[in-house]
């Protein structure tokens, strides 16, 4: 296709049970999520390559219209 850029991959959303457990895990693959983050309700990872992974808990989307 000319005139089209590639589509490319930019944000996922993730929905967790457990913050910290899930942020624990996501470490260990190598995502840099510094400390302290795994409190937060929301955490949002960006990637030196420009995605970002958001982590929710199942609370808070609960509580999103």
């Amino acid at each position: 296709m000319t005139g089209f850029a590639q589509p490319k991959l930019h944000t996922i959303g993730i929905v967790v049970k457990d913050m910290p457990r899930s942020i624990g895990f996501y470490r260990l693959l190598g995502l840099d999520i510094p400390e302290g983050e795994e409190l937060a309700p929301h955490v949002e990872y960006e990637s030196s390559d420009g995605y970002s992974i958001g982590f929710d808990t199942e609370a808070t989307v609960m509580e999103t219209d």
